[in-house]
């Protein structure tokens, strides 16, 4: 039985080994090696298994798809979702140096790493179940096997893990000669002041082993971060990676400032006042991020400062409380109270010799007309006794009709044809609550137009 030599050291992550594919070099040759894992070899000698399940077994290195390029392999890049490799996979592979067997893969199959002549280290992951007959035979000697789990006892190349027993076939060959326990416990790194250099602490709590290694600042990495903003400090991203006992470490990200922030520049205070004039809003835009708004809403007290009447409009006036963020001012806004509105009847008249129909808001007016023989047909609408928007009146003394009308330039152009302008018949809505529609007969040379409100 050869003398084996135990390290115990911790390891960060058994994923650090993986590389995810990003394929520049074009393409060598490509397919399936099981149901639903496809391979990739390109340029650079890169052969990838990707997929999920279990690599198909073959009976003999010929057989096996990527055989014709076995001088040309270099590396062997293994993904995450790959359950088995089959008898003969990666046999005579003669420029292969090391390989990475990760997580999830239970069986090497019988042969899958025979005759692989340089071959010197290889990483087997705590997930196995079984090992083939020979399926390292032929490697380099000596060859250096890490398990990434723990408490292995290895006798004559048989090795236990998990109450299971893994033969690698004859004892003789390959010689192991070291034997490395990986531990993912309690793996932390300290930075020096200037971020030149990292000491990581490596501990394996099984065997009670601590391990302190600084890595120089050749073996750190300064990835550019984010630059400053108003809110945040800008920042560089350093990790620091190092091979330690053949195995590469990485610490986390740590995240150095490079510039402080560099605070709000906000713009003019605006105000807004609510539609009911219950709140003030104020609000003010950093100019370097017009998504940082600084806003606070008051509540708004209410004074009637001149009561409106029929005749004249009145004046309310709106104050708000006092802001509590600086640079906002408490604000005022006066507004008009537009005059009573008080509805008068529009009282319709009827003329049976000429047939015209007038209209008019005095009722001393529709009494004289009455008593001259018109008829009293009642009210047609009501009519606001005072509004901005009145109704001009014109007659027309040779035809004897009247014309009611909203427009100056209609009145005007009217008065211009010789009609007479009557002044302001009555006033109109200026709401337009109910519309008084205008209609026109074409067929009557005089008294040819009719209001209503009456659709």
């Amino acid at each position: 039985m050869k003398k084996i030599m135990r390290i115990a050291l911790c390891f960060l992550l058994s994923l650090s080994f993986i590389v995810p594919v990003t394929r520049v070099q074009a393409l060598v040759d490509q397919g399936y090696c099981g149901e639903n894992l496809q391979y990739f070899l390109d340029g650079d000698g890169t052969l990838s298994i990707e997929g999920t399940g279990d690599m198909y077994s073959w009976s003999m290195p010929a057989q096996v798809p990527w055989y014709e390029y076995t001088d040309q392999i270099k590396e062997l890049n293994i993904q995450l979702g790959v359950t088995s490799i089959g008898n003969y996979a990666f046999s005579n592979l003669y420029q292969l140096e090391m390989a990475y067997v990760p997580d999830g893969v239970k069986k090497i199959g019988m042969r899958a790493f025979w005759n692989c002549s340089n071959l010197n280290r290889i990483f087997l992951s705590s997930t196995l179940e079984g090992i083939g007959s020979y399926a390292f035979d032929g490697c380099k000697e000596p060859l250096t096997v890490t398990f990434l789990g723990c408490a292995f006892d290895w006798f004559n190349n048989v090795y236990t893990a998990n109450n299971k027993q893994f033969d690698f076939g004859d004892p003789l060959n390959p010689s192991v000669d070291t034997i490395m326990y990986f531990f993912q416990d309690e793996v932390s790194w300290t930075w020096s002041s200037d971020y030149s250099q990292c000491k990581f602490q490596l501990y394996c709590p099984k065997h009670d082993l601590y391990e302190s290694v600084e890595f120089p600042a050749y073996s750190i990495d300064i990835a550019k971060g984010e630059p400053a903003t108003c809110m945040y400090d800008g920042y560089d991203v350093y990790t620091a990676y190092g091979i330690y006992l053949g195995v590469m470490y990485f610490s986390g990200p740590q995240y150095v400032t490079t510039e402080p922030a560099f605070g709000h520049d906000y713009g003019p205070p605006m105000y807004y006042w609510s539609e009911d004039r219950k709140t003030l809003t104020g609000e003010m835009v950093c100019r370097h991020d017009k998504s940082h708004v600084l806003k606070e809403t008051v509540n708004v007290t209410a004074h009637v400062t001149k009561q409106p009447t029929y005749e004249a409009e009145g004046e309310i006036v709106y104050e708000s409380d006092p802001f509590s963020t600086p640079g906002f001012k408490a604000g005022t806004l006066k507004e008009i109270i537009p005059r009573l509105v008080k509805a008068v009847p529009m009282y319709r008249v009827y003329n049976p010799n000429s047939g015209e129909h007038f209209y008019t808001a005095k009722e001393g007016e529709k009494n004289d007309l009455v008593k001259l023989g018109w008829q009293d047909e009642g009210i047609g609408w009501y009519a606001p006794s005072h509004s901005n928007v009145p109704v001009f009146r014109l007659y027309n003394a040779n035809a004897g009709d009247h014309h009611y009308t909203l427009k100056e330039g209609e009145r005007d152009a009217l008065v211009k044809a010789g009609w007479k302008d009557e002044g302001t018949g009555w006033y109109s809505d200026e709401k337009e609550t109910i519309k008084v529609y205008r209609e026109y007969n074409p067929n009557a040379y005089a008294c040819n137009h009719n209001y209503t409100t009456n659709k």
